[in-house]
């Protein structure tokens, strides 16, 4: 799983839930949130920086990732956002 965590000042961070190892990992160092898997190895996010920004301790630049689960490693993005995720999920039949 993958998801948007923040640490004790209130900045986001991209992580890793490997529910195979029962074990948690932060994808990269720095700022990170909006975390999505496209696929089975590629996660994509939004970099944060930090501000004094009112109600948020940080705001989005403009620059996105895409972290390769499989080399450990991450690189810049053309996609600017991300309107669709994978796995979909859908309402209950009924819902």
């Amino acid at each position: 799983m993958a998801y948007t965590s923040y640490d004790s000042a209130g900045h986001p961070r991209a992580n890793l839930y490997s529910v195979q190892g029962n074990s948690l990992r932060a994808v990269v160092p720095g700022l990170r949130s909006g975390a999505l898997f496209l696929n089975n190895n590629l996660l994509w996010y939004q970099e944060e920086a930090a501000c004094d920004c009112g109600l948020s301790t940080s705001q989005t630049t403009g620059t996105t990732y895409l972290y390769d689960i499989a080399a450990n490693s991450e690189s810049g993005s053309r996609l600017s956002g991300v309107f669709d995720a994978w796995p979909r999920v859908t309402a209950p039949p009924g819902f």
